[in-house]
């Protein structure tokens, strides 16, 4: 068995916090090496055959009294989920009408909605308050 010094022991045990620290503080994400392939969790960038951005099937959207955040939402084509969050002390609504959907959001509530969306860019808007609208690109 080989034994450490006591300050070769107290230098690992620092390098072992500062890392953890290290860790903690970027979220914990891991670096890309470069790796693409499917099993990657990794998007490489640059110049490449693939779409520069891939975009996600699904979003949140935040109502309040000043509009929607964020106000422009890229999706995916295909099949997609909207979650709107109330974060206003009243009342709002989302309507999106090319989808047929027009619901309340009553404050501090959430509504979630599925729909297989089509390549286009469309208009949402506050059902209480239209004057507060916010687009939806699908590609």
């Amino acid at each position: 068995m080989t034994m450490f010094s006591r300050e070769t022991e107290l230098g690992i045990g620092i390098v072992i916090v500062v890392l953890v620290i290290a860790a903690f503080l970027t979220g914990g994400t891991p670096v890309s090496t470069g790796n693409t392939s499917p099993e990657s969790p990794y998007q490489q960038t640059g110049s490449t055959n693939q779409p520069s951005e891939i975009l996600p099937g699904a979003a949140t959207i935040t109502v309040s009294d000043a509009g929607f955040a964020p106000s422009s939402v890229s999706l995916a084509a295909g099949e997609v989920e909207i979650t709107v969050t109330n974060a206003a002390q009243r009342t709002h609504g989302f309507t999106l009408a090319a989808y047929g959907i027009d619901q309340i959001v009553p404050a501090g509530a959430s509504r979630t909605f599925k729909f297989t969306a089509t390549t286009g860019t469309y208009t949402f808007a506050d059902t209480i308050d239209p004057s507060k609208t916010g687009t939806l690109r699908v590609t």
